[in-house]
């Protein structure tokens, strides 16, 4: 099966390779993170060439993620353009990209995710870097002082309770969807800021190197409140690290982020809605959720009951 995903990886690579200007032969493959579930299917293969850089080769094997190739390559090159002379923060340079194919050839770069570095507990100082990475590509701006306007999140959220979405636990998801709905009056017209969003922004899409952090997978273009980008990765990093929670994470991020701070009343708002998005993302039949699965599912729901309390 690796191998099968090896070759799909490079599969358009004759193409890029002669668009970005690069031999098409010589080039020693290594499958990296292939993905298959149910937010994507896709291969990640790195190329190793003695008498070149390395390069990180893409390829999207379903519809979704073919079609949205030409807007995430878009913004992830127009990021790599604004951080290009950033001392420590960077995103990968696109090389060449085939939208049509779902393809893509980036700059390679090393290091660990915060996802990996969180495993065994995030050393000191890396919680920091994540936060001046997003601090950094968040300035690439349009910044804005924007007062919050949470329906939008709490409509989504109040359709998935009443829709036709099977969920895990279905009546104490629709409770905390309520809870959250009564707290939407107190965060209506909050000072916050709005800029260009990351879209995906998890703990696995941040690579910290020795020098640099690079900021991976950006998913859309479009501006809104920094607090989406900055709920997604707290409730991220929460769900890896037993025993935290997103206040405590958020305490240590707005250490290194500073567009907006701690007592910004949208981010713990929007961490509860996080949550509860991604338990909406949850096998809906708990018997059918693999191991891994059901620690993040039960770690949702601890997370749930103290945000809630």
């Amino acid at each position: 099966m690796s191998q099968d995903r090896i070759a799909a990886g490079p599969a358009h690579w004759p193409a890029l390779a002669g668009q970005a200007g690069l031999p098409v032969d010589g080039w020693t493959p290594q499958l990296l993170g292939p993905r298959k579930d149910g937010k994507g299917n896709r291969v990640v293969v790195r190329l190793e060439h003695p008498s070149h850089a390395a390069v990180i080769c893409m390829q999207s094997l379903n519809p979704a993620d073919i079609a949205a190739t030409g807007a995430t390559v878009r913004a992830q090159a127009a990021a790599a353009d604004a951080l290009s002379n950033h001392p420590d923060a960077g995103v990968p340079a696109i090389l060449a990209s085939l939208p049509a194919e779902g393809a893509v050839a980036m700059v390679a770069v090393v290091g660990e995710t915060l996802a990996q570095l969180a495993e065994p507990g995030l050393p000191p100082g890396a919680l920091h870097r994540a936060a001046l990475w997003t601090d950094a590509f968040h300035r690439i701006g349009p910044v804005e002082k924007r007062a919050f306007q949470p329906r939008f999140i709490v409509n989504h959220l109040l359709r998935l309770r009443d829709g036709p979405r099977p969920i895990a636990r279905r009546d104490r998801f629709r409770a905390y969807a309520d809870r959250l709905a009564e707290r939407a009056a107190a965060v209506t017209g909050a000072a916050t800021v709005s800029s260009l969003r990351h879209g995906d922004l998890s703990a696995r899409n941040l690579l910290l190197a020795e020098d640099r952090v690079w900021g991976m997978d950006l998913k859309n273009a479009d501006t809104g409140p920094v607090g989406f980008d900055i709920a997604r990765l707290l409730v991220d990093l929460a769900e890896h690290i037993p025993g935290s929670d997103p206040a405590e994470i958020g305490a240590g991020f707005f250490t290194g982020y500073r567009l907006t701070g701690a007592d910004d009343a949208t981010i713990p708002f929007l961490t509860l809605a996080r949550l509860l998005s991604n338990w909406a993302g949850m096998p809906a039949v708990e018997d059918r959720m693999n191991l891994l699965q059901t620690l993040r599912f039960h770690r949702i729901l601890a997370l749930a009951e103290a945000g809630f309390a």
